[in-house]
């Protein structure tokens, strides 16, 4: 019964892995119209927010890097913060999910007015989107740890 328990043992943590996966797993739509963003996630009604009350977001510097991992951190002036990550952190490549993420972050600063502001080192470390996204330059993001972007690199 050994080999058999233990394969009966891997199947059934790998159904419950999968399981909890799929669970854990949304679906999150993000949309702007000329004073709101909305979010819903996995099909409930969107939540509105008003564009001016979104301070920043930390994200992954999706325009100059391929990326396919999900690391977005949206902060209002509130206090509230959504935060929108992957499950695994491995580099997974997956093309048409880099072009997205990097769709979003381009519509988002358009749509917010948004420039790159600067890279928190703490963020990095942690394997969070480091790069703080502001319409405020003199807004250095809420993270200590920052280092001032040279200004060559935010144009």
């Amino acid at each position: 019964m050994g080999m058999a328990g233990m394969s009966l043992t891997v199947l059934l943590l790998f159904v419950l892995m999968t399981g909890v996966m799929r669970a854990s797993s949304k679906q999150i739509i993000i949309y702007f119209d000329r004073k709101r963003m909305y979010i819903a996630t996995n099909g409930r009604d969107f939540k509105e927010y008003l564009k001016r009350d979104v301070k920043g977001i930390y994200s992954h510097n999706y325009d100059e890097r391929t990326l396919a991992y999900i690391s977005i951190s949206i902060l209002f002036k509130n206090g509230k913060q959504i935060r929108i990550n992957d499950t695994a952190f491995g580099e997974v490549k997956d093309d048409e999910k880099a072009q997205m993420l990097k769709q979003f972050v381009k519509t988002v600063k358009r749509q917010l007015n948004f420039s790159l502001i600067n890279k928190s080192r703490w963020r990095v470390f942690k394997l969070l989107g480091p790069y703080w996204y502001s319409q405020d330059v003199n807004d250095a993001g809420p993270d200590t740890g920052t280092e001032e972007l040279e200004r060559e690199k935010i144009v």
